[in-house]
């Protein structure tokens, strides 16, 4: 399992048009959950879709075409890539995962959800996160976006540091 963090020096973190667009579309083949979740899209629709703060589980394909339609910033969210296999009614079986989680912050890194496979957390307008049980999705993520950080090395230097976030 590899984590990465994207910090406030880079010009685009919370905008997942520009994250997902440069992944090579890997997230079409998960299904997601999306937790916890501030953004502010312009189309009625998608604004609906989170405003009453209730879980979302959505496709890789739809989540796509949402963020893909329109560039906006996901202030702080939780989402959360299934294997398509796995089905809704066994995600809801677990707690919500949560952007303020003080799990984020501990080595070695892991995923909320025990059952996701990547994890990608916009955390309250000031970084990103992204988790993957694959290092390849890590890795990739690492290539496209080079000033990220190994959230391990970035978690033990904070921590050595004696500054916890």
């Amino acid at each position: 399992m590899k984590g990465m963090i994207l910090e406030r020096n880079h010009k685009y973190f919370t905008n997942l048009h520009l994250i997902f667009g440069n992944l090579n579309g890997f997230h079409k083949q998960f299904n997601w959950l999306i937790t916890n979740c501030e953004c502010y899209p312009q189309n009625e629709k998608y604004f609906n879709l989170f405003s009453d703060w209730n879980p979302v589980w959505i496709s890789g394909e739809d989540l796509d075409e949402m963020v893909m339609s329109e560039e906006f910033q996901w202030v702080s969210a939780v989402l959360s890539g299934f294997k398509k296999e796995i089905s809704k009614e066994d995600v809801f079986k677990y707690s919500e995962p949560m952007w303020d989680s003080a799990d984020l912050w501990e080595n070695p890194v892991s995923i909320q959800h025990p059952l996701a496979e990547i994890e990608i957390v916009p955390w309250d307008g000031a970084l990103l996160l992204f988790t993957s049980k694959d290092d390849k999705y890590a890795l990739l993520f690492k290539e496209k976006f080079p000033d990220a950080q190994d959230l391990e090395e970035h978690n033990k230097e904070i921590y050595d540091n004696n500054n916890p976030i």
